[in-house]
This record gives C-alpha cells, structure tokens and sequence, in this order.
C-alpha cells in the first residue's frame, strides 16, 4: 500500500497541465514585453519633445534679448534663406531644411553670430557662431514682424525634430507628398518642409518626432 502511495505522489505533471502552464506563461511575457515596448516609446517621445521645447524656447530668449537690448529688429529674407538682424547680433537661418551637419551657407539651422557691419548682411568671418538647433532639427515657421510702429515685435517659431518621412502637413490633401492620410507619399529627406500646420504622423517611429511652436510678443527696450 505504502508503494503505491509513493508511487503517486512522485508522478509527474500531465500533458494538459504542462500546456496550460506554457500557455500561462507565454502570455505573462508577451504582457512584459508590451509594456517594455509601451514605457520605452514613451520615455523616448518625452526626450524628443523636452529637448525640442528647450531648443525652441532657447531660440525665443536669444532673439527676445537681442531685440529687448539691441535696438532695431530688421527682416530680411532671401527665398529659403532667412537673415534677420538685431543691433549687434545676425541670425541666419534655412527654412524646411533639417540640420544635419555644420552650420554653413546651405544650411544654418538658426544660427546667432556678432554682426560688424552697420547693415543686415551676412558676415564673412561665420565660425564664431552659435548654433540654437541641435542635429535633426528644422525651421518649419520663422516669422519676426513688427506690430504697427509700437516698438513690439511678434515673434512666431515652428521647430520639428524627427527624419522628413515622420512629418506630415494635415493640409495637403489626398495622398500627395506630405499629407497626413494613409498612404500618402512620404516626405523624401532633400524635402523643404515648412509651414504652421507641420506634425508628426501617426505610425511606427513616432516617438522620434515632435514638433513644437512658442509665439510671443517682445518690446524693445533701447533704441539706437
């Protein structure tokens, strides 16, 4: 009797039993790999879009002190290529074009430097600039326009960070290049993307995309 009582105790899991256990515990991982995944683009997303924001808002405070301080805010612009000018200080920048190398005359970013000349033109010494965007950044909106003739300037920046296929414009319309909709052409990476309706698409990588926009209103404190 004593055998046959051992004899059940040592036997071991069924079939059915070993396969509801697998089954238990493939769906336990696939529940912890979601969630890595899911935490992972959300910790990603919220990098890009403070480094973003603080690019952006960067950008605001250099022009704003140039302008508050440095009299004058002049606008210039030559076709993609920005340059606007306030007292001592120049900013160069290129619309659309993602910054991915050196600054330089095809591609600035939103580049400060010390302006010599008594007018709003390109130096010809630029090495000792500053570079207010970081890599993979582009200007999708630089307006700088006085209100009336009351010594304010509005000052409106679009900056999206992110590859040229991540960001869409909700008004192109159809599937033509750039629209939001589905299957739409993708933006090629040689594409100008500009304009105050830029955004990140909705698909598989969004979290390295984020787009941010700041406006704000500056007076001039001292005048020449």
């Amino acid at each position: 009797m004593k055998t046959k009582q051992n004899s059940r105790s040592q036997s071991g899991f069924t079939v059915v039993e070993l396969m509801i256990a697998t089954v238990v515990s493939a769906l336990m991982l696939v529940v912890i790999t979601f969630g890595i995944v899911h935490f992972t683009s959300d910790y990603y997303k919220g990098v890009n879009t403070s480094s973003t924001q603080t690019a952006t808002q960067n950008a605001i405070d250099s022009i704003a002190q140039a302008i508050e301080f440095n009299a004058t805010g002049t606008v210039a612009t030559d076709g993609t290529q920005g340059i606007f000018c306030a007292g001592s200080q120049v900013f160069l920048y290129t619309m659309g074009k993602a910054l991915n190398a050196a600054p330089s005359a095809t591609n600035w970013g939103l580049y400060q430097l010390n302006n010599p000349s008594a007018n709003c033109i390109i130096p010809a010494d630029t090495s000792d600039g500053t570079e207010l965007l970081s890599p993979n950044m582009r200007l999708s909106v630089m307006n700088l326009s006085e209100i009336g003739s009351t010594d304010v300037w509005q000052l409106d920046i679009r900056v999206a960070y992110g590859d040229a296929d991540l960001l869409c414009r909700p008004s192109i319309t159809g599937t033509s290049t750039g629209s939001c909709n589905a299957g739409a052409t993708d933006y090629a990476a040689s594409d100008l993307i500009q304009g105050s309706d830029v955004t990140c698409k909705i698909k598989i990588g969004s979290q390295f995309c984020s787009v941010v926009h700041l406006s704000t209103a500056i007076g001039q404190r001292v005048k020449n």
